[in-house]
């Protein structure tokens, strides 16, 4: 009976850290700063996006998901600001420890993908 109760409580466990998500902390930038920064620079896409359909987009997972379907670099690390302003995520892509190679995604609060800059 002990074995069986020990059986069910280690079960217990392992599904209330299956229901665990990661939360994702958000940090601010501002969108027309980086427009203005990259402005004509070669790594900015304008056009050409997957992401051109609407889809409400609520908080920072949902901007994540979105944004992988743009994503074209190798990354193990994920990253996660918003402009309060224009309600604007940037979703940036890169591998931890490495200069360049990296991709920032910018996409509306309607799901749209506004900007990319590919790093060098």
């Amino acid at each position: 009976m002990k074995r069986i109760a020990c059986l069910l409580f280690a079960f217990a466990l392992l599904l209330c850290g299956c229901s665990q998500t990661e939360q994702i902390n958000v940090g601010s930038f501002s969108y027309e700063s980086d427009c203005a920064y990259y402005g004509d620079d070669p790594g900015v896409k304008e056009s050409g996006f997957v992401n051109i359909e609407q889809s409400e987009v609520n908080d920072a997972e949902k901007a994540v998901e979105l944004a992988k379907k743009e994503c074209t670099v190798e990354y193990d690390t994920v990253s996660v600001a918003f402009d309060s302003k224009l309600k604007i995520y940037r979703v940036s892509f890169y591998k931890e420890n490495q200069l360049g190679g990296n991709q920032d995604v910018y996409i509306d609060q309607n799901g749209i993908t506004q900007m990319i800059i590919y790093g060098e």
